[in-house]
């Protein structure tokens, strides 16, 4: 059996003439010609067996490198679309900084800057060490020299170098264009898989030392392990089983995938609404409790908040309603009034913007960036401040 693997690296209608991504449109014609013609599989759940090779059904699995936010924003609602599961490989140094691959950093810093000559201190060739440069065009050209040369040499001196450049080239403000943790687990619990990529991006088959491959690669899958996940969002707690007045597993099931699972415990910490949690013991509730906590009410809610460098107005209330109908937040908490240590600078405020809404509703699904960005007009519309430049 022949399986075909897809590799993505971005996909966004952003021009970028660095490193263009894919189309958005461009990308949903593919994924719908491999929804139609192929199962889809993840990688990790690809089975490589005898008996499997020897099937005559096309088998292919989507695969996306480096972790960049663009793949939750715009990516993953075709992959949703389409019902077609991915594994994301993902640099867990750039999911950490947001910041992108030592590569695109290095094109980035050599095509922005304004810095006209270098001095390093690195371990490198003579002809690396020192340059001047009368144009951009000199500039890259010296950079596409020095670029595949660092691919060749150890992790320390490349991230030697790459530290020094970042320095001379202070005038260069690098995009954040990477995943957060948060955002990381929320692909996975829409049933996509989370793989390890590297830790820093270096060419693999340059590393000579086997250990520091190793490395490289099993330091990023622990980080994963440990530090990205494994938030199971999308979740619903179906039971929470006890013997002995002790819990002892929780099952949970998937609302995208209705996968089912059951995750034992050593200890369970609840932060379920009453209701839920009374309904999900497997002990027996005194008949009148179980009565109260199906009558309770609830409704959800999401803070965002926003450090700005201006407001228009003086703050002094901790918590402010909003009855304006045009925008969406219903509160606006103002951090600084509860203590004035919550805020290491003291020239900024502080504020979260609350929304009060439901799980079925759009806004619950807005991606982190799309929620700041939102919530940050709303400020504008307001008239707290003037600009979203202010946050």
């Amino acid at each position: 059996m022949r399986i075909r693997v897809c590799l993505f690296h971005r996909v966004s209608d952003q021009k970028d003439p660095l490193w263009p991504p894919m189309t958005i449109q461009h990308f949903e014609r593919i994924i719908q010609h491999l929804s139609k013609n192929f199962q889809i599989i993840p990688l990790n759940e690809i089975d490589f067996s005898v008996n499997s090779l020897k099937s005559k059904k096309e088998v292919a699995a989507i695969c996306f490198d480096d972790g960049y936010l663009d793949n939750l924003e715009f990516a993953a609602p075709v992959l949703d679309k389409y019902k077609c599961p991915a594994t994301f490989f993902v640099v867990s140094e750039c999911i950490d900084s947001g910041h992108a691959t030592w590569t695109f950093q290095f094109d980035h810093s050599f095509s922005h800057t304004s810095v006209k000559e270098i001095h390093l201190s690195a371990a490198l060739p003579e002809e690396f060490k020192n340059a001047n440069f009368n144009s951009r065009e000199e500039r890259i050209q010296f950079a596409k020299k020095l670029k595949p040369y660092l691919k060749t040499v150890s992790n320390k001196l490349r991230k030697d170098t790459l530290t020094e450049l970042l320095a001379i080239f202070n005038d260069v403000e690098h995009p954040k264009m990477m995943m957060n943790w948060n955002e990381v687990n929320q692909l996975q619990s829409a049933g996509h898989a989370i793989g390890a990529h590297s830790v820093s991006h270096p060419l693999l088959a340059s590393i000579k030392d086997e250990a520091e491959i190793k490395a490289e690669i099993l330091g990023a899958a622990e980080k994963i392990k440990n530090d990205g996940a494994i938030l199971e969002q999308n979740n619903r707690v179906t039971a929470i089983n006890i013997e002995n007045n002790k819990v002892l597993s929780v099952g949970i099931e998937n609302i995208l995938t209705k996968n089912k699972e059951t995750i034992e415990c050593d200890y369970c910490i609840s932060t379920m609404p009453i209701k839920e949690l009374i309904n999900s013991l497997s002990s027996d509730v005194p008949k009148k409790a179980k009565e109260v906590a199906n009558g309770l009410m609830y409704r959800d809610f999401i803070t965002v908040g926003l450090l700005l460098n201006h407001i228009n107005f003086k703050l002094e209330d901790n918590w402010i309603y909003i009855q304006e109908s045009y925008v969406k937040v219903g509160r606006l908490q103002i951090f600084n009034n509860w203590s004035p240590h919550m805020v290491s600078d003291t020239s900024k405020t502080w504020v979260g913007l609350e929304y009060f809404c439901n799980d079925i509703d759009e806004i619950w699904r807005f991606s982190e960036s799309k929620m700041i960005q939102f919530a940050s007009d709303e400020m504008v519309q307001l008239g707290f401040i003037n600009s979203v430049e202010n946050v």
